[in-house]
Order: C-alpha cells, then structure tokens, then sequence
C-alpha cells in the first residue's frame, strides 16, 4: 500500500501557493512550487508547529501544548531541536487533529519511505 499525500489537507495548511502537486507511487514528490514553498523539501519541526498552531487557530507554544496534550518541555525542546519529533508525538499530533501520519511527515520535511525504530536488541 503506498501512502497518498490529500492535497486538499496540505493546501488547508500549506496555503494555496502550490501550483502543483503530484505523488508518484513510489512515493516520490513532483512540486512545483514557489520558493516559500519548496522549503518543505527540508526537515524542519518548526514549519510543522507552527502549522499545527493554524490548525488549532493558536497563537503561542504553550497553547498548542493544551490542544496536543503534551508536556510544555516537550514542544520546548521539539521547537529548539534538542529532541527529534517522535513516533509517539507524531501519532498524538494525529490522534488530536485527524490529520494522516503521512501528512504530518510531509510538513515536518520528513522524506523517508518508511519509518522504522533502530534494531535495539543485540544479538551475541
């Protein structure tokens, strides 16, 4: 199953800058866009919070902290790039604004095909 961007859902939070929007099936993205736009492209935890903060219509971290129901230092340090966003946070920023995983990793920059935990267990 390949993941499918809603471009009605990026548009909703993006702006209607974009002047096309393709997925390929192999997950590969077509844009083209203007420059505002195409910084998308890059990992950045700050363009998905403060999209997020359109979502909610608020205007402050500590805000979108309540909506998201998570700890203030969390969103801090997610903000401040002292913590990476998490599958966890991204599945809690899912569960409060019905917005696809998929779509979340798009506005935070994250390109991966797949979204795989580290092997932490050890074989010896």
């Amino acid at each position: 199953m390949v993941a499918m961007h809603s471009k009605t859902v990026v548009e909703e939070i993006v702006g209607s800058n974009t002047d096309a929007l393709a997925v390929s099936r192999d997950v590969k993205y077509e844009l083209n866009m203007s420059d505002e736009v195409d910084a998308l492209f890059d990992y950045n935890p700050d363009h998905l919070l403060d999209c997020l903060q359109k979502h909610f219509n608020v205007h402050n971290d500590a805000s979108l902290c309540r909506a998201l129901h998570t700890p203030p230092s969390v969103i801090s340090k997610v903000r401040h790039r002292r913590l990476a966003v998490s599958a966890g946070l991204l599945v809690r920023m899912h569960e409060t604004t019905g917005i696809a995983v998929c779509d979340l990793r798009f506005l935070l920059g994250d390109r991966r095909r797949f979204f795989a935990a580290a092997n932490l267990h050890s074989h010896g």
